[in-house]
């Protein structure tokens, strides 16, 4: 599978080169938060444009992981029209200076986690009320009216794509011990929309790796972050996941599927390549 991956990659390249860019429409504020660097830029190209689609006037605001670079992002730029780039050391700053001083626990592990800036900083950046947080391996291939309607919504929600099982540093209970909190089950983080985080939140969040590093929960596994969101549903009105459409499986996309998580193994990965994007082409007629 991984092989015949790397041809269909290839030859998506070239299609996506054929791609009309989005029309330019009046700026509507909302954001979607794209975590991406070199490797994937040829996916967070297209996962853009998939979704940006159905949302018009709506801002990329890439987080590089500092190895994006300039003409890639001119790419997608070329593609979605609005796009900001936040390289990784200005993320870094400005995490430093709006929450060393006060949450300094916050700020060092949203600096030294791999996921950490993808937490924090689009927070820190947008004016919006909600932040749409989606990794540069999603494909949408119809609307997404259900995402829509919460992010439009004044009542503040966590919404997320269902995980196939609950993927934390630690299992439910010991997480509970430790913080006094259920987290929600079965959140990925690589398709969610949550409120902004406000002072409160921020706070929160200080609070709880605190709790954790004091119970022996290792707050730099890479399931931390996803972890950190399980926990900030007790800061939602409302918290639940996106329907099954919003597809993470480790088996074949379904054709029914509004969304799709293709996550990086390698079971699952090249299926972007062989069956997300034949199923985006049928789904714009080329």
């Amino acid at each position: 599978m991984q092989r015949r991956g790397v041809e269909a990659r290839r030859l998506t390249s070239e299609w996506a080169r054929s791609l009309s860019p989005l029309p330019i429409t009046p700026d509507s504020r909302s954001q979607i938060h794209m975590m991406c660097g070199s490797r994937d830029a040829d996916m967070a190209l297209v996962a853009a444009w998939s979704v940006l689609r159905f949302a018009p006037g709506t801002t990329l605001v890439l987080h590089s992981d500092g190895s994006l670079q300039a003409s890639q992002v001119a790419d997608i730029e070329r593609l979605v029209r609005r796009v900001v780039c936040w390289q990784k050391h200005d993320a870094h700053g400005l995490i430093r200076e709006h929450l060393g001083p006060t949450y300094p626990r916050l700020a060092a592990w949203s600096q030294r986690h791999i996921f950490g800036p993808k937490f924090v900083a689009p927070h820190l950046v947008t004016e919006a009320e909600r932040v749409v947080l989606m990794d540069s391996d999603v494909l949408c291939f119809q609307c997404p009216s259900e995402l829509l309607a919460s992010w439009n919504d004044p009542v503040p929600s966590l919404r997320w794509c269902r995980d196939v099982r609950t993927s934390y540093p630690a299992d439910v209970m010991t997480i509970r011990t430790a913080t006094g909190i259920d987290p929600v089950e079965r959140l990925n983080a690589g398709l969610l929309l949550a409120k902004r985080w406000d002072d409160g939140d921020l706070a929160f969040f200080e609070d709880m790796l605190a709790r954790l590093e004091h119970a022996g929960i290792d707050v730099y596994h890479h399931w931390a972050e996803q972890l950190m969101y399980g926990l900030s549903a007790s800061r939602h009105r409302v918290s639940q996941a996106l329907p099954e459409a919003y597809e993470l499986t480790f088996g074949a996309t379904s054709r029914d599927a509004v969304m799709r998580h293709y996550v990086g193994i390698a079971k699952v990965r090249p299926r972007f390549w062989l069956e997300g994007i034949p199923m985006l082409q049928a789904s714009v007629g080329h």
